[in-house]
């Protein structure tokens, strides 16, 4: 079986893992805390669940077989630091990155530039093209929600609220990012 294969869509799925990366970059260099802004905003396949991934989801790319760089072929990547969201133990202020030019996994200061490859859990949470999307901008603070509470136990990073009506509340960092109402939902 073929480990990655190409969506044609931006995206490349990972049959070993089952995490759906995003297939380039943007070639921009950010420090951290900006990565994890542009993963907040990033609209790719019609997915809004992005996120920066760990060091291990990272490592588990890395082609030691590869150099230059040292990634399969169907990832369009730099040879550069990309970002993941693990602090580093000893240094809060730092953060893993891996260098795909040749593999190597070092820390840096969230200060640091780097890219971000971003990456998402194949949760079979609907896409985008299957529901409507209203952007809101409030906090969760300001809204209660009597419907059900799921979470994304691989991640623990997303939170979903469904009220009695079917609405999908998708919450990051305490903060509304989406109200996503679901068409013809056969749950």
């Amino acid at each position: 079986m073929q480990r990655y294969i190409d969506n044609k869509n931006g995206t490349i799925k990972d049959t070993k893992t089952g995490l759906i990366w995003q297939k380039s970059d943007d070639g921009m260099k950010r420090n951290l805390k900006d990565s994890e802004k542009y993963v907040e905003e990033l609209d790719l396949a019609g997915y809004y669940d992005w996120r920066v991934p760990t060091i291990e989801e990272l490592f588990s790319i890395i082609d030691f077989a590869r150099y230059d760089p040292a990634i399969n072929p169907v990832f369009e990547c730099w040879g550069f630091w990309y970002w993941s969201n693990s602090s580093d133990a000893s240094n809060r202020d730092s953060a893993w990155r891996v260098q795909f030019y040749n593999g190597y996994m070092y820390w840096a200061n969230k200060n640091d530039s780097g890219l971000i490859r971003c990456v998402r859990s194949d949760n079979n949470l609907p896409c985008r093209k299957d529901l409507k999307k209203i952007r809101i901008e409030t906090t969760s603070s300001d809204l209660s929600f009597l419907g059900k509470y799921r979470r994304d136990l691989e991640t623990n990073n997303w939170h979903y609220y469904e009220d009695e009506h079917g609405t999908i509340y998708h919450l990051r960092k305490k903060h509304i990012i989406a109200v996503i109402e679901v068409k013809n939902d056969k749950r």
